[in-house]
């Protein structure tokens, strides 16, 4: 039996109103902040903490916490950061470290939102199995690295796999106990096909938009992120979407406009596949007007989960149904809106903020359009679009960002936004971590926000959880490039560069599977990311021509660009490299202030370097000096001039 931890005991002794007012009882060692602060309002997220605690001494051999005394070690649970598992033991996968760092969160509303959830990931987290041998990277070469014999290696692995499992027991208890949660169903709603009208392509976008929309708030459902480049065209099987989206199910279905007697009517068919066999285990037919749109989101949504092995009560019913108090015309514009959000072109994206405002002006008080406004300035430099200065779109994404919580405080996608905005315009890393995080909690399946936060660990060089917030990106949205070339990312933060290739290798296939690069600025920014970082990967494990190969293909073939490149690999090379940059002075003088410190950090010019990032930071804020990823820096990070400019630039330490 899983009880409040330690107090089991009481219970065995008969003692009542173990939670009144103003007493505090549990084991200290895993007891959550709130308990040991006496909160008067505990729920289950306290019991998420104190499962945590168990897991983690399972994993490590030890609670996280540990003290003298009692008051001591309640003073650590509610003041001290959680020690990393994999500071204690090398084998925890890092999805596992990513899942510690989430039960233990000191705020409940970090945590994962129920013991389901808990329970859903570490099952997750079983199945992947043990964590596959780690390539330790030092300076330019890598090599293999064991703390102990290898049979002692694969019995702390297994037995980690086996605390895994055992506590993803003890959490579904718990979770069946409290709410009847058992584990996640994987579901994929694959774009809708629109037939008649033309103009029903874009209402086909926002309705299977919609329905996934309503679908992830189902708390025992894991769905895929909505993505326009999966259907089963193509020749595509059943078997390999569901293989390529790993998920149980699939919703396919199309949609038909016709006019009817002045009204314009539309038509649904949807099919329910169980992609183990590929048989349809639940079609239906829905027709309606137009204009009853919110009707029609309400039962295909509905009907879906009905046919899915998911618990349906009050609650998961009432995530289901309509809205409240939004117009339809409004909404009709809003949907527009994010199907073109959803394309990312600089036109698409200005279209996009055109359809949000429209939808503002027939009601003010629609929370999910000021999210799309602030979702679409928040793109508006990363993506190339012209029409606003950065500081004027990151302005107005933020005021509306802010706008569309005070309508609504649970908008997962409004707190991501404003997290991207901290991130990328205030550099201010706390507070935007914070709001990443508040935007999963409610909405775990929330592809966008695990995607940015991998972003914001990896560019602060906290790489290990950056892989593992990443590694969650993907697995939600597994066809998305920006996923793709986040954890790309992660994984160079994390200085796994062997891995990142492949990961690079990946982002460049999607991009290539899903249309052409031309006229469209952010796919044509993604490839050169893609790039760019598999030539840097190739320089950290020392493949000197590999990265030259790779940075032919950005159309840089220079020798000013080789000499340092080699100067990395080789640092007997350095002086003549120092030499051929210093002749080619005014050619270095006109590439970005990014690559000139790359070139000055590879021949190891410390001096120069500091102040050519110095410059980026002026003009393009710390985000963009990649200091914590590329590792021409990495020699210089325990300088302790180095140090001091990263110190100045706000890096953590």
């Amino acid at each position: 039996m899983v009880a409040d931890f330690g107090i089991a005991r009481m219970l065995d002794q008969g003692i009542d109103n173990l939670t009144a007012t103003g007493m505090i009882f549990g084991t200290p060692s895993y007891m959550s902040p709130e308990q040991a602060t006496g909160d008067r309002e505990l729920d289950g997220r306290s019991d998420t903490y104190s499962l945590g605690c168990v897991l983690y001494e399972m994993v490590v051999g030890h609670p996280p916490f540990m003290g003298q005394t009692a008051r001591e070690l309640m003073a650590r649970h509610a003041m001290d950061p959680v020690p990393p598992a994999q500071s204690g033991r090398a084998t925890v996968r890092d999805e596992l470290e990513a899942a510690l760092a989430t039960a233990l969160a000191k705020d409940p509303v970090d945590r994962f939102p129920s013991a389901g959830a808990f329970a859903a990931e570490l099952d997750r987290i079983r199945r992947l199995g043990p964590a596959p041998a780690r390539s330790v990277t030092t300076g330019r070469s890598t090599g293999s690295r064991s703390a102990s014999s290898p049979a002692r290696r694969r019995w702390l692995v297994w037995a980690a796999a086996g605390a895994v499992a055992a506590v993803a027991v003890g959490a579904a208890w718990l979770a069946t106990t409290r709410s009847g949660a058992t584990g996640p169903t994987r579901v994929a709603v694959l774009p809708l096909r629109s037939l008649g009208l033309e103009d029903a392509e874009l209402f086909a976008e926002g309705l299977t938009e919609e329905i996934t929309f309503r679908l992830a708030k189902l708390r025992d459902l894991a769905v895929v992120a909505r993505n326009n480049t999966i259907s089963l065209a193509g020749g595509r099987t059943v078997a390999d979407v569901g293989r390529e989206l790993n998920c149980d199910y699939l919703v396919t279905g199309t949609i038909r406009w016709h006019e009817e007697r002045g009204s314009r009517q539309v038509r649904v068919l949807t099919s329910l596949i169980r992609v183990s066999d590929g048989l349809s285990i639940g079609d239906a037919e829905f027709t309606g007007a137009v204009s009853d749109v919110f009707t029609l989101q309400s039962e295909v949504a509905q009907r879906v989960a009905e046919a899915l092995p998911v618990r349906l009560g009050s609650v998961e019913r009432g995530a289901l149904g309509r809205p409240a108090s939004v117009s339809a015309d409004a909404y009709r514009e809003y949907s527009v809106g994010r199907s073109l959000w959803r394309r990312r072109t600089p036109a698409d994206l200005v279209a996009a903020v055109e359809r949000f405002e429209a939808a503002l002006r027939i009601d003010s008080t629609f929370a999910r359009a000021y999210s799309g406004l602030s979702d679409s300035y928040v793109l508006y430099k990363q993506f190339g679009v012209a029409a606003l200065p950065p500081q004027v779109a990151w302005a107005r994404a933020k005021q509306a960002a802010e706008r569309a919580l005070a309508l609504d405080s649970t908008l997962a996608e409004a707190h991501a936004s404003l997290g991207e905005v901290l991130f990328y315009s205030d550099w201010d890393i706390a507070t935007a971590e914070g709001r990443f995080r508040r935007a999963i909690a409610p909405d775990p399946s929330y592809a966008t926000a695990h995607q940015w936060l991998a972003e914001l660990l990896a560019l602060v060089g906290r790489g290990r959880e950056a892989t593992a917030a990443a590694r969650r990106a993907v697995e939600l949205d597994p066809v998305s490039p920006a996923a793709s070339n986040a954890l790309s990312m992660a994984l160079q933060a994390a200085e796994r560069p062997r891995e990142a290739i492949a990961q690079s290798a990946r982002t460049m296939a999607l991009l290539a599977s899903s249309g052409g690069l031309a006229g469209d600025p952010g796919r044509q920014l993604l490839m050169g990311y893609a790039l760019y970082g598999s030539a840097m990967s190739h320089l950290a494990l020392g493949e000197y021509q590999d990265a030259v190969r790779i940075m032919a293909q950005l159309g840089d073939t220079t020798a000013l660009t080789r000499s340092w490149m080699r100067a990395y690999v080789e640092p007997g090379y350095r002086p003549e490299a120092r030499r051929l940059v210093a002749q080619s002075e005014a050619r270095l003088a006109a590439l970005p202030p990014t690559i000139q410190s790359y070139a000055t950090a590879a021949v190891g010019d410390l001096d120069r370097t500091i102040a050519l990032l110095g410059r980026v930071v002026r003009e393009d804020g710390p985000i963009a000096t990649g200091v914590m990823i590329v590792p021409f820096f990495r020699e210089f990070r325990r300088d302790p001039k180095f140090r001091a400019m990263l110190d100045r630039f706000g890096f953590p330490r």
